[in-house]
């Protein structure tokens, strides 16, 4: 069982309103998993249990995390390259948040791609298009590698942004 590698691409909205859910990860039928064991902990994120069933069950993973722009207030940045590291940056902070909160014993480094946000946010109008937050997304994701599997988190996503997402995810899988 395991020997592969595997990528968890997670579509993230605003981590600070989520609360703490018991997650259970059971095996994918594949012969891959055979003799995978299932995995149930608690956390506010379902990518922290699904971190932990791979890594318990022998894979390597690597964890990418898209997250949105609008998920802070541009109004207290001096330009855009600011803002948007400063976005990744609490993105990485969420992340190791919520894994020291959790018992799902995750120690993991995280990679965060920030995705245009579309719509009125903090007062302000933010003029992101589909197109632009799936190229960001596929770009990501053909630059991960070429793992084993690749599991795409869709649980705590906004809406555009899980389907571009998830669109992304299928377009690198096929390539």
């Amino acid at each position: 069982m395991g020997g592969g590698s595997v990528l968890v691409a997670a579509a993230w909205g605003y981590p600070p309103g989520w609360r703490k859910a018991k997650y259970r990860v059971e095996p994918p039928q594949h012969p891959a998993f055979e003799g995978a064991k299932s995995v149930e902990c608690t956390s506010c994120s379902s990518t922290l249990a699904l971190i932990r069933f791979f890594r318990e069950n022998g894979w390597d993973v690597k964890t990418l995390i898209f997250g949105v722009d609008t998920a802070l207030n541009p109004a207290s940045f001096t330009d855009g390259e600011e803002f948007r590291k400063s976005v990744k940056k609490r993105y990485i902070e969420w992340f190791r948040g919520l894994a020291e909160t959790s018992d799902c014993l995750v120690e993991s480094e995280v990679e965060v791609v920030v995705l245009p946000g579309i719509g009125r946010h903090w007062g302000r109008q933010f003029k992101g298009t589909l197109l632009a937050v799936f190229n960001e997304a596929f770009h990501a994701l053909l630059k991960a590698g070429k793992p084993t599997f690749l599991v795409v988190d869709l649980t705590h996503g906004i809406n555009f942004q899980t389907v571009a997402v998830l669109y992304a995810a299928v377009a690198a899988a096929v390539i």
